[in-house]
């Protein structure tokens, strides 16, 4: 799995990656309005991930009311 991230990543054009960078760097922090949602979700993250982190995942389990969170 990992040698399909290292791929994907290698294919992705520069551009793209700039792009994406850019837009993340641009985004607003809307964390806030977790507690406003108000159906049942899951929260679905790996104990290794390091994109999402399981403590991220936990901080919106906290937030959002009706919420279920599993970590594999």
């Amino acid at each position: 799995e990992i040698e399909s991230v290292r791929e994907m990543i290698l294919t992705t054009s520069v551009q793209s990656i700039c792009n994406t960078l850019q837009a993340l760097c641009a985004r607003k922090d809307t964390s806030y309005l977790l507690q406003n949602i108000r159906l049942p979700v899951l929260i679905l993250v790996g104990e290794d991930d390091i994109i999402t982190p399981p403590i991220f995942a936990k901080y919106m389990y906290k937030k959002i009311n009706d919420s279920t969170l599993h970590i594999i």
